[in-house]
Parts: structure tokens; C-alpha cells; sequence
């Protein structure tokens, strides 16, 4: 079973196929992503994304592939920034 989590633009966020794929994720999500070690025994293919930001809004899509299982799930990410008032006092 390999299970691929993209985003929007088709870079891979996570890949799991006997075991986690480090070298396939893309350097924009090294570090930032998290799934749980007994995906296959548990059926939960949730990924967590660390430190996300108002740029990781989007959609994202999960593909699960094995020689007679296809699964494709998108999901929707809104991430809403914080509002920062900056008042300069210029003397």
C-alpha cells in the first residue's frame, strides 16, 4: 500500500509505502508533517501539519494505491492570519 499526501500544486507533503518516505517530500513540508506510525492497522490516513501558515491554504489530496485498492480524498485548508496593527511614531 503507498499512501501520497499533495498539495495544489502537486508537491508531496508525505509518502508512506512500507514505512515513511522522507526523501520524496518536498522541502517546503521537511519537518512540518506527522501521520500515524500504525496507518494501516488503525485506517487513519490523517496528516498533521506543523506551524501552518495563511500561504498553506488550499486544497489537499490523499491517494491510497495498492494493486487492487484506489482511494482519493481532497480536502480544504483555510488558515486565516492574525492582524497585526503597527503604529510608527515618527518625531
Amino acid at each position: 500500500v503507498r499512501v501520497k499526501w499533495r498539495d495544489r500544486c502537486n508537491r508531496k507533503l508525505h509518502v508512506y509505502q512500507n514505512g515513511w518516505r522522507a526523501e520524496e517530500q518536498h522541502q517546503v513540508y521537511r519537518d512540518r508533517t506527522k501521520m500515524n506510525e500504525d496507518l494501516l492497522k488503525t485506517g487513519d490516513l490523517s496528516l498533521t501539519l506543523k506551524h501552518p501558515t495563511v500561504r498553506d491554504s488550499g486544497r489537499y489530496n490523499c491517494v491510497v494505491d495498492s494493486r487492487n485498492l484506489y482511494r482519493y480524498k481532497t480536502v480544504l485548508l483555510k488558515v486565516k492570519g492574525l492582524f497585526i496593527c503597527l503604529f510608527l511614531t515618527v518625531l
